[in-house]
């Protein structure tokens, strides 16, 4: 089959791409219905159940950006915090999750249909998952939060994909970044008999090619190019590896990953806490379009936000409260970027990229980008969404699109690497 729908399904935004051919490149799905997303391929991941006396009405993604809590509105935002917590999901969670599904499937029916997918109800759907999770081949082998989802999926009209529903969120975002979307097989061999990946073609955007030059021609005595990805998302960080054969460039790269529960809702809650209870009451009052406005400034800009009720927050020593927290949370992810560094035993780090909505706030940025300087695991290239650093003498810097900063863990979910039919 060579098309596949990817769902990354961030706990703050979601993204989708689609492959439709296993030699072109996978496109990620924007709408111009996305006014506040510059790019319009981050769908907020927000549902909105509305209660009157006529009746139940939800509102969703963007329609569901305005809507604030109420008596009578129920607004489920980070909710997949608690499809993955250890307590049981809530039956109201899994009904927001089922909705939002269904209208997932509505929205992206007409842009979808602009790349050539006509029926979404009959192209293959795999979604994104954290890596602290059972990812099998057969039902059985899935844990029960991805044995849900892909029941949502499909009771809400989509098709999980047969042999891989599911990927991990930080193998699919370095695949992602490092493909930028592309795809690449062989035609049938004469030893195999059936097409194959050719990893060298579908690599050849990233510092790796480079590396495979150096080495073929020897100016370089490498043999293998390394490469690591730390993603922060609003629910996890996800650390990524992926290391290449040098001397063979027909063999397929080796991954490891794992998550860890350190996002950006976390450090919101942290704040909140830290706050006098009139503005942490406010905060909580906010709609969506509100909080992303507020954490813009109290944590990418280092400024004071108006709250509703005559508050300011972020002003004279509660700017101090808030960069508090903000440190914290960069050494947190700090120390789970060295413990799994330590627990893959890697000796060597060619390029590290910084990616998701975290890496945008320049503190966090500069903590885990001076955390990889002390590593000193020979890193010669550092990418990152933040233009706040400069070269350092022994590597450039060099500052990501977002788009491939942001979106890339639907792209790599597409990818026909996660196809090990064609390996």
């Amino acid at each position: 089959m060579s098309r596949i729908i990817c769902i990354d399904f961030g706990s703050a935004f979601t993204k989708v791409a689609v492959r439709i051919d296993l030699n072109k490149p996978s496109p990620i799905i924007t709408d111009e219905r996305l006014s506040s997303d510059p790019l319009k391929f981050c769908i907020p991941t927000l549902a909105a159940k509305s209660t009157r006396s006529d009746g139940v009405k939800w509102a969703f993604g963007p329609d569901a950006s305005t809507q604030s809590p109420s008596e009578q509105i129920t607004v489920f935002r980070n909710w997949k915090s608690q499809l993955f917590g250890s307590r049981k999901p809530e039956r109201a969670v899994k009904e927001a999750t089922v909705k939002y599904f269904e209208w997932l499937r509505e929205f992206l029916a007409t842009p979808c249909s602009k790349v050539g997918l006509k029926d979404l109800s009959v192209v293959p759907a795999r979604i994104c998952v954290p890596d602290f999770s059972v990812h099998g081949r057969s039902n059985d082998d899935f844990s029960p939060t991805e044995q849900f989802l892909q029941d949502a999926l499909r009771e809400a009209g989509w098709l999980p994909d047969d042999d891989r529903p599911v990927v991990t969120e930080p193998q699919s975002n370095i695949i992602g970044i490092y493909t930028q979307g592309a795809n690449a097989t062989s035609p049938p061999g004469a030893s195999k008999g059936k097409k194959t990946i050719n990893f060298m073609r579908m690599f050849k955007r990233g510092g790796y090619f480079s590396a495979l030059k150096d080495a073929s021609t020897g100016y370089s005595e490498a043999t293998i190019h390394s490469v690591l990805v730390l993603d922060i998302g609003a629910y996890t960080s996800d650390f990524a590896h992926i290391e290449f054969d040098l001397t063979d460039a027909k063999a397929p790269p080796q991954i490891t990953s794992s998550s860890l529960v350190a996002g950006i809702q976390q450090l919101d809650e942290s704040v909140v806490k830290r706050l006098p209870k009139s503005k942490a009451a406010a905060f909580e009052s906010l709609n969506q379009n509100a909080r992303e406005a507020m954490k813009r400034a109290i944590y990418s800009e280092a400024t004071s936000y108006k709250l509703p009720g005559n508050l300011t927050v972020g002003a004279d020593k509660e700017r101090g409260l808030i960069q508090e927290c903000v440190d914290h949370f960069a050494e947190k992810v700090e120390a789970g970027l060295a413990k799994f560094i330590l627990q893959n035993k890697i000796g060597q780090l060619n390029e590290v990229f910084l990616t998701g909505g975290g890496n945008m706030i320049p503190t966090i940025n500069s903590c885990l980008e001076k955390s990889v300087r002390k590593m000193d695991l020979s890193t010669s290239l550092v990418h990152s969404l933040t233009g706040h650093a400069q070269s350092h003498p022994t590597y450039y810097y060099d500052v990501l699109g977002p788009l491939h900063g942001r979106g890339s863990s639907g792209l790599g979910g597409a990818s026909v690497y996660f196809e090990e039919k064609y390996w």
